[in-house]
């Protein structure tokens, strides 16, 4: 999946994608933040992660991943559901008998 549909603009598809951002952003901090794409406006990707106990909302400029100031990695594979198994499906309160 590309990052950018044209040279000043995000690629739509990465909108609701789960995603990590990493790297310097352009104060010359470290970031390293997991979270969801809420949206994208051209050259602005919304972002939206948990810190601690609180949403932080915060947005990203297309100029701030070039030359390797930013990485966008993005999770694109569908959600694979996990069962628990028969044998661990018993009552809760006959484990303290």
């Amino acid at each position: 999946m590309k990052l950018a549909v044209q040279s000043w603009a995000f690629n739509p598809n990465l909108r609701r994608m789960l995603a990590r951002i990493s790297g310097h952003d352009e104060g010359g901090d470290e970031i390293d933040e997991t979270g969801i794409v809420t949206d994208i406006k051209g050259d602005c990707l919304e972002f939206k992660f948990i810190r601690g106990d609180q949403i932080v909302r915060t947005q990203f400029y297309l100029e701030y991943f070039r030359s390797g100031g930013l990485t966008l990695s993005v999770y694109d594979r569908p959600p694979v559901r996990v069962e628990l198994p028969d044998s661990y499906q018993i009552d809760s309160t006959a484990q303290g008998e």
